[in-house]
């Protein structure tokens, strides 16, 4: 026979009582935050889940600015070559140029060596272009200027002559800019892997051209960059005497060299603008990748830490029916005090 005493029966009516007020707090939070846990202790199996889904949702939004960053940048290059390569190579360059090589148009050749020479310089200007508060085609130098003019005249790409640059020279200026847009971005060895990023520099020698080549009977050297050559071929054609009908710099052959140059180095700036095509639309295409990852790792986030709102409120009626009833039970089993009695 078991004995049950009115204070051991309090005991557990009280204890019970306790579980029922937290139930219903724990039910009435549920509802309030929406979240199936607030504390790690609450769920250690769903939290650490949940942990490692935010932390890759972080990653990838940020991965994700990074190449809308990157978009951005290389979507405004590509406006500016293509109008570098229309409206000053082709308009500025080789028509007057084609214009200076016809017989007919030598009384006019100092103007269209003016208008070669004006080609020329918005080149440069184009070219020192910014994107925020950076260089867009200063390769991995963003913040000084990248092409500019010494006292003679010569262009400079970040303070090397462009016209006297060879492959080591070029590879000294051809650095990178990598950013991290989802492609694993790992180290091996201390160094990173190359495939992991994506280089974000533009190095515009890779549109203007470098170096220099020499002319067909060896003597001189001809320069690759187009805005050299419009330099030159607007000086030859500047110097032209209409009274005399002689050339005060170069001849008529080293003009038509300088105009072989010119079309090669159109060529060049027209496919650096296709190739830069090419990779604004990768880089939209990894953006879409990247948005749908986030969106695949948001799903995953809500249902490991939210819950089922109408699953939610109904627990929370039954929490709060159970607390009722606990009080109702409670008037039965608590003894009246002797006031109560005397009522």
């Amino acid at each position: 026979m078991i004995r049950i005493t009115t204070n051991g029966t309090l005991r557990n009516y009280k204890s019970h009582l306790m579980n029922s007020t937290k139930g219903l707090n724990d039910a009435f939070t549920t509802v309030l935050t929406g979240r199936k846990f607030n504390a790690y202790s609450e769920d250690p199996a769903s939290a650490t889940q949940a942990f490692r889904l935010r932390s890759s949702l972080s990653s990838a939004s940020r991965q994700a600015e990074n190449n809308d960053t990157v978009i951005k940048k290389f979507s405004t290059a590509w406006d500016i070559i293509g109008d570098v390569h229309e409206d000053l190579v082709i308009k500025m360059g080789k028509v007057p140029a084609l214009q200076g090589s016809n017989s007919t148009n030598l009384a006019v050749l100092p103007e269209l060596g003016q208008v070669l020479k004006s080609g020329a310089d918005a080149i440069v200007q184009d070219m020192n272009a910014k994107y925020g508060d950076n260089f867009i085609f200063g390769g991995a130098d963003t913040l000084k200027v990248p092409f500019t003019f010494d006292q003679n005249g010569k262009l400079l790409y970040r303070g090397e002559e462009v016209d006297k640059m060879d492959a080591q020279g070029y590879d000294a200026v051809n650095d990178s800019l990598n950013v991290d847009i989802g492609l694993g971005f790992q180290e091996a060895g201390g160094e990173l892997v190359g495939s992991s990023a994506y280089d974000s520099a533009l190095n515009g020698l890779d549109f203007l051209g470098y170096g220099s080549e020499k002319s067909a009977d060896g003597t001189k050297d001809l320069p690759k960059n187009v805005v050299s050559i419009m330099k030159q071929l607007g000086e030859m054609f500047e110097s032209y005497d209409v009274k005399t009908n002689t050339w005060g710099k170069g001849s008529a052959a080293e003009a038509q060299e300088l105009m072989g140059q010119l079309e090669k180095a159109a060529d060049r700036l027209h496919t650096a603008h296709v190739k830069l095509d090419a990779d604004t639309t990768y880089l939209n295409t990894n953006y879409d990748r990247l948005k749908s990852t986030m969106a695949n790792l948001n799903t995953q986030v809500v249902g490991t830490e939210d819950v089922d709102p109408a699953q939610a409120i109904m627990d929370l009626v039954w929490a709060q029916q159970a607390y009722n009833a606990a009080l109702k039970v409670g008037t039965n089993i608590i003894p009246q005090s002797l006031l109560d009695y005397m009522n």
